[in-house]
Order: structure tokens, then sequence, then C-alpha cells
């Protein structure tokens, strides 16, 4: 899941899984990339997440599906999963990864590096919560992930400047709480950032464990 699915280090996530021999569906959100529209708030850019669940699940019906969410990725797919959950509309998929995942958007905001005048001044992030709200955006990973029924990986380095790994860690600690199958890597201070956690040397045996784990409990 991600804006731009060209990005570089996009396209080398799906290199990744595509040498480990999984099929790799992606899209642009409406409004991005090579995609029309414009996404109004958070439920059309679920829908479009749907779209894409419902026609992999057309494809191959008997086939294990899992959601790789990068950043405000990781949000949708909690977002994502609620909708799933309330409607019963679609199979789930079978597993989830958080690459670099937060609790919630204020959050987010709020811990990013442009984020810094609302640490500051205390009503700003009062504001930013009523225009996020206003706008019907919330991403509140640690309520919409307790609605998943399949194993979580969160995959987070300690150097993300982005997303700070303790959004990472207090989301896993949330639904480790909230007895979800989720199991956390802390990638340390490697040089991955917010964006490279795929160049992890221990991403493939990590991922090839998580998928045979995940398969195992949907059986």
């Amino acid at each position: 899941m991600a804006f731009n699915r060209a990005h570089s280090h996009r396209v080398e996530v799906y290199k990744l899984l595509s040498r480990l021999g999984y099929h790799v569906m992606t899209i642009d959100y409406r409004g991005f990339g090579n995609s029309g529209g414009y996404p109004k708030g958070e439920l059309d850019v679920v829908a479009d997440a749907i779209s894409l669940l419902r026609y992999a699940r057309s494809l191959a019906p008997h086939s294990p599906v899992f959601i790789w969410g990068s950043s405000l990725g990781t949000g949708i797919a909690g977002s994502l999963m609620k909708v799933l959950n309330e409607t019963g509309e679609l199979r789930p998929p079978e597993g989830i990864i958080l690459d670099a995942p937060f609790t919630n958007v204020v959050a987010a905001a709020y811990h990013s590096p442009q984020g810094k005048a609302m640490r500051v001044v205390l009503i700003l992030r009062h504001l930013l919560q009523h225009i996020f709200s206003s706008l019907g955006i919330a991403y509140d990973s640690e309520a919409n992930f307790q609605r998943a029924n399949c194993p979580i990986l969160i995959l987070h380095s300690a150097d993300d400047r982005i997303v700070p790994i303790q959004l990472g860690k207090t989301l896993y600690s949330t639904l480790k709480k909230a007895n979800m199958d989720v199991t956390f890597k802390n990638l340390g201070f490697q040089g991955f950032g917010h964006n490279r956690n795929h160049a992890y040397p221990g991403a493939p045996s990590l991922i090839r464990d998580f998928v045979k784990h995940a398969i195992s409990v949907a059986k």
C-alpha cells in the first residue's frame, strides 16, 4: 500500500517480495500517481484498498493474501480491517506486515519533523485534531487493528526520524494487551531510517517465517 507505487524504495519492496516467490499487487490511491479522482476522506482510500483486495481474491480465491502497509499505508490497512470486520464483505487477509506504523494520524503528525510547533504550542495540536476530525481522517490504528483476526508483523527502525519507533512500540503494546497475534521487530540503528526497512539483511527469513506462521494459523 503506497501513495505513489513507483517510488524507488517501494519498488525495492516489490522486488524483495518477488524474489521470495510472492506475487505482488499494488495501487496508487485515487488522486495519486496514475490514479484519477481525489480522496475526500479516510473511507475513500479504504474503498480503494477494498477494491484491490476484492480483485486479488477474485484472481486467486483459494490462495492466502497478505497486506504490506508502509507508513501512512499502515493506517489505511488498519482502517481496512475495521471496515472488513464491520461489513463481512470480504475474507480478510491471512496476515499483515506493518512497516513503520503509528498509533493514529494526530500522533504521527505531532511526532513528525514538521510537528515541532505542535510540541511547543499545545493549542496547535488541538487545532490539528479538529481539522483531521472535520475531514473524517483518524487512522486510529490502536483501535482498528484490534479488529484484525490475523497475525501482524511490525517492522520499525530505531533511527526512523519520520515516524519514531516509539509509536510502533506503543501500537505493539496495545495490540499485545488485547491478546493479538502480533510480533515486533526492532531493526535498531542500521541506517534504514523510515523508508528502507526492507534492506534489513534478515528481512527475507523474517518474512518467510511470518508467512508460514500466518498460513498455519489460518488453516
